[in-house]
């Protein structure tokens, strides 16, 4: 089934008075589905998220105090000594970053030639209406006659095969095991 197109060709409506609306021509703009969390893990995060800020502060506070403690008591050392027996803990933190990296950038280019020419989000092939028939186990006609339909009741068995098919043409709330389709 092909849908149409049309929606592309017109030009959208023009927006407040008479501006036209911005188009984002070569953005994609992407619908996040947000899904609502529960009063408990939005609390351990809040708790967490200021637990990792009082430790922050109080780390950076102290550090400062020592500095500034060494600088009022008259220790003339400058700051490249004090901080160098810190640049080996730097630089071990650099290497294991850089190691994280390559490792990456490895498993990174495995997946490109293994799966370069895969493309696992292609759309399936359309489904004939013969093998749609077939799936349901209807007749091709009884699934024209399907889709010409303004309103219908499916009924269905407790395996979920098709037991009945009333063709209604006002609206009626379903009930039960019964299936109602509106086109």
């Amino acid at each position: 089934m092909q849908l149409s197109q049309s929606h592309a060709e017109t030009p959208p409506p023009p927006g407040s008075l008479g501006k036209p609306r911005p188009r984002h021509q070569g953005a994609s703009i992407m619908n996040l589905v947000k899904t609502p969390l529960s009063l408990g893990y939005t609390l351990v995060d809040l708790l967490l998220t200021a637990l990792a800020w009082f430790v922050f502060c109080y780390l950076l506070a102290t550090g400062m105090h020592s500095i500034l403690q060494g600088a009022a008591l008259g220790h003339a050392s400058s700051l490249v000594s004090r901080l160098l027996p810190d640049l080996h803990t730097l630089l071990a933190y650099a290497c294991v970053a850089v190691g994280i990296d390559l490792l990456l950038l490895v498993w990174a280019r495995y997946n490109t030639l293994r799966f370069g020419g895969l493309d696992r989000r292609k759309p399936r092939p359309p489904l004939s209406a013969a093998a749609l028939a077939a799936s349901f186990e209807i007749s091709p006609d009884l699934l024209e006659a399907l889709h010409a339909s303004q309103g219908l009741r499916i009924h269905h068995t407790d395996a979920g095969q098709i037991s009945k098919i009333d063709f209604t043409p006002q609206r009626q709330i379903a009930a039960g095991n019964v299936l109602r389709i509106l086109r």
